[in-house]
C-alpha cells in the first residue's frame, strides 16, 4: 500500500483531479495496486468519478474526523 498526504490552506481548500492523477501515477510507478490519499481539505467533485488504474481510497477532512469518532480517538 502507498499512502499520500496533501495539506491544503485557507486560500486553496480543495484537492483537484490532476493531483489525484499524479498520486495514482506514483502508486503505479512503485508497482503497487492500492493507495490511500489523505488531505486536510476537501476534494473537487470531479475527483469522485470512476478512474482507471490503481485503486485509491480518498480521505478528506470530514471522513478522517468521522473515523476518529467511530474509533473513539482524539486529535
Amino acid at each position: 500500500y502507498v499512502m499520500g498526504f496533501f495539506k491544503t490552506d485557507i486560500e486553496h481548500p480543495f484537492v483537484s483531479l490532476p493531483t489525484i492523477f499524479e498520486f495514482k501515477d506514483f502508486v503505479k510507478s512503485v508497482t503497487s495496486s492500492k493507495g490511500f490519499f489523505f488531505t486536510t481539505g476537501y476534494f473537487t467533485k470531479d475527483v469522485y468519478q470512476p478512474l482507471e488504474g490503481p485503486k485509491v481510497t480518498l480521505y478528506n477532512r470530514v471522513k478522517i474526523l468521522n473515523e476518529f469518532k467511530r474509533f473513539n480517538l482524539t486529535v
